[in-house]
């Protein structure tokens, strides 16, 4: 077990450091990883460490699972807090159900936003790839067309009564929110997924 961990945390740091991730190890050690990376792969990063965690231990531990925490900051901030940051965000990711997903914002105020999840939904789909799938549609397209980052005012202010309405209206409310908000047609249906796979449990109004 020793040897794969050690093995691992060689892959996962050149997996991080990969001409597609653009990402820093500060640490890779056992069954620990700490690295900077752009906002741009930061996501896919958490993904493909994790990915390249299980393939390497699983074969001598049946399930292993290891949790993750992304949190982003401008690039001027301290590091300190930043750090801090995200050893409280994992630790609220393990609770929310191992292995776990943690997301925050650090603004200069402190911990603007932050979400925890289970690493995959009931589905079977990770949060990351529904985080994946907005950051996706609010990228402007040829046309300049795009998700509005305000539908997360409009998610924000209508929680209350959209946890009100059963699955199927829900869906169509939040469908016809995100398609309000400049959504392209293909991207509504992923989106109001997302939207719906992520929400409940969101701290900080995102």
């Amino acid at each position: 077990v020793s040897a794969r961990l050690v093995a691992s945390a060689r892959e996962q740091a050149a997996v991080l450091e990969s001409g597609s991730l653009l990402g820093r190890v500060v640490y890779a050690g056992g069954d620990d990883l700490l690295g900077l990376l752009p906002v741009a792969t930061a996501l896919d990063a958490a993904d493909a460490v994790n990915a390249t965690f299980v393939k390497d231990v699983a074969p001598v531990v049946r399930r292993a699972t290891a949790s993750t925490a992304v949190v982003f900051f401008h690039a001027s901030s301290p590091l300190q807090p930043a750090f801090a940051a995200a050893r409280e965000l994992l630790n609220q990711a393990k609770a929310a159900g191992r292995p776990g997903l943690g997301v925050g914002v650090l603004r200069r105020g402190g911990v603007r936003t932050t979400m925890t999840r289970h690493w995959a939904d009931v589905e079977g789909v990770t949060a990351v790839s529904r985080l994946t799938a907005l950051v996706d549609a609010m990228r402007p397209d040829r046309d300049g067309k795009r998700l509005s980052g305000r539908v997360a005012s409009s998610l924000e202010r209508d929680h209350v009564q959209l946890g009100r309405l059963s699955p199927e209206w829900q869906r169509r409310e939040v469908a016809r929110l995100v398609a309000r908000h400049g959504a392209r047609l293909d991207d509504i249906g992923p989106v109001t997924r997302a939207v719906l796979a992520l929400g409940g449990d969101a701290t900080g109004g995102a």
